[in-house]
């Protein structure tokens, strides 16, 4: 427990702002309270110091009571006098020869402190009262520095925590903004894209431990940019494989638009990648990615436990998407959509039905289309989209749906 010595009980000229730094040393409000608790138990020489939250509320609490006396204080008959004196707003004496001074807790509620009758029997003097307002001065600001900090360091783990999932841009209006963040999970309409490296496994068995790692972390580097840059979100790297959703934290209307538009682009990025791959001799065939996409209610949110936690989705809609990219190796084909997310894009692409199937693990049969390129609704969206960035107009949703 933090303490302060007998030698820092009487106030000196300075010893206000000592005592401000010795407290704005500490780690939290709980930890303030104790240890003021204790230096003024000590200072007035009292049978007791007791915190109270919100004395003028029924909802009120203990935040801390430290005292020299077992049974020293009747906290209920020392509340209710202080309510009704509520007009004293600075200062009031007890009929118990203690006395009690107001401060505001970390989240701006009104509180006080409490002071027991001294110990030796002896009335607190009122210069010694007195001297509770610079300490409450002390605490107040105190407390609000803590809470400063709290801030910050929310802040700085929302950054960290979503750093590796979003753009930087998202981050930083997720911090802005963190009501947008439901830690709890929430559902809602969302667009999920799963994609694998065909033969991988083959592959990295000839590859030496160094050239895999190469390999993969240009991969996963360039394919990342695709999906932050239309608004994604990356769930996870799993082996080759990548999970990634659109529609939150942001909420975006056009999320599957975006999903569908990312596959394609995955693709096209996964073109270039390859020329550097097999120029650069680090591949000897190019590598092809297979890719699975899927729209419908999810629940996203922070899951897991309180000391490790991942803000990913679940649900059945899920598990289609991966079931949906599987499929590419049965027919064939590289980028596969499920016919929810084909009637909210056919506006934008042009899809080829390849078959309703029945999917493992999924009791209702899903419909295949293969997506197969940006039709000119899209294209015409996309080149004025791009003419507003080189003119530096302020750019709005990428589709306006």
């Amino acid at each position: 427990m933090e303490d302060f010595s007998t030698n820092e009980i009487v106030f000196m000229e300075n010893e206000y702002d000592h005592l401000e730094n010795r407290l704005l040393s500490l780690e939290s409000p709980q930890v303030v309270y104790r240890v003021l608790a204790n230096f003024l138990a000590r200072k007035f020489g009292c049978t007791y110091v007791l915190f109270y939250s919100d004395v003028h509320s029924d909802s009120g609490r203990v935040l801390n009571y430290g005292e020299r006396v077992p049974g020293a204080a009747s906290v209920s008959d020392i509340v209710a006098e202080r309510r009704v004196y509520a007009a004293h707003d600075r200062l009031l004496k007890h009929r118990n020869r203690g006395f009690s001074v107001p401060f505001r807790m970390e989240d701006g509620t009104p509180g006080c402190i409490f002071v027991g009758p001294r110990m030796d029997g002896t009335l607190h003097t009122m210069n010694a009262m007195r001297e509770m307002i610079p300490v409450v001065r002390t605490l107040n600001h105190v407390l609000v520095y803590l809470e400063a900090m709290k801030s910050r360091r929310e802040r700085d783990m929302m950054r960290f925590a979503f750093s590796k999932y979003v753009s930087s841009d998202v981050v930083e209006s997720l911090i802005e903004n963190p009501e947008e963040v439901e830690l709890g999970g929430k559902r809602a309409e969302l667009s999920v894209i799963f994609t694998d490296l065909r033969e991988f496994t083959s592959l990295s068995e000839t590859l030496a431990p160094e050239n895999l790692v190469k390999i993969l972390n240009m991969y996963f580097s360039e394919m990342s940019e695709v999906i932050f840059g239309l608004g994604g979100t990356i769930d996870k790297f799993e082996g080759d494989a990548i999970m990634a959703f659109f529609g939150a934290p942001h909420t975006l209307v056009d999320h599957a638009v975006r999903c569908c538009l990312a596959a394609l682009r995955l693709r096209r990025m996964e073109r270039i990648l390859n020329e550097q791959l097999v120029s650069s001799g680090l591949v000897s065939s190019p590598l092809y990615t297979r890719i699975g996409v899927n729209s419908g209610d999810m629940v996203v949110g922070n899951i897991g436990s309180a000391s490790r936690f991942e803000y990913t989705i679940i649900g059945s809609n899920v598990n289609i998407a991966s079931r949906i990219e599987d499929c590419n190796k049965k027919y064939g084909t590289q980028i596969l959509i499920s016919g929810r997310t084909f009637d909210m894009v056919k506006d934008f692409f042009v899809c080829r039905f390849v078959e309703r199937t029945s999917l493992k693990g999924v009791s209702a049969p899903v419909d295949l289309y293969e997506l197969v390129e940006e039709n000119e609704v899209l294209l015409s969206q996309i080149r004025k989209y791009d003419r507003m960035r080189a003119d530096d107009c302020e750019v709005g949703e990428l589709i306006e749906l």
